[in-house]
């Protein structure tokens, strides 16, 4: 039953987040959209321009007023950008992916390297682990068997595996 209520919770989460990803992606092509008006407008008074006249033309006026209009848009659209990436939770995109995309690549070839990186270290680091544990064994064997060559040689009699067992023994379980 509780399983069954963590499932369905880990889901609404999942939809929550898709959800936000999905905001964050629409104000992002909103912000894009006008960033590209904004520049359809410069190529246009660019073309405007090109008669010669020093003085402002009544189409130009129209450009420059439609152009602060779309500049005033783009903050509000920042804005709004802002206020939805702040919902979404933080995620770290590895610097190689993103050189990937900017580069015309698969991105998938970047990620897969950066899984058989960390395959490697793990298998590293797992390797150590178990080669540390195995010298902590023999280190230990070594210094029981030097403390008992130490016992005998100072004279004192050692405990024997019969007398361990009797005192194992002599123990009760209360």
């Amino acid at each position: 039953m509780e399983v069954a209520l963590c499932e369905e919770k880990l889901k609404d989460a999942d939809k929550k987040k898709r959800g936000e990803l999905k905001n964050l992606e629409k104000a992002l092509e909103k912000t894009i959209e006008t960033i590209w008006k904004c520049s359809v407008i410069v190529e246009d008074g660019i073309n405007v321009n090109s008669g010669g006249n020093k003085d402002m033309t009544q189409g130009q006026m129209q450009l420059m007023q439609e152009f602060h209009s779309r500049v005033n848009e783009f903050m509000d659209d920042l804005d709004n950008l802002n206020k939805e990436a702040d919902k979404v939770p933080h995620i770290t995109i590895p610097s190689s992916v993103i050189e990937k995309v900017d580069g015309g690549t698969n991105p998938d070839l970047a990620t897969s390297k950066f899984f058989k990186d960390a395959q490697n270290k793990n298998d590293s680091s797992r390797g150590k682990l178990f080669s540390t544990k195995i010298y902590a064994d023999q280190l230990a064997a070594r210094l029981a068997q030097w403390d008992r060559s130490n016992q005998v040689h100072q004279g004192q009699s050692l405990p024997n595996d019969d007398d361990a067992a009797a005192d194992e023994d002599a123990v009760v379980d209360i």
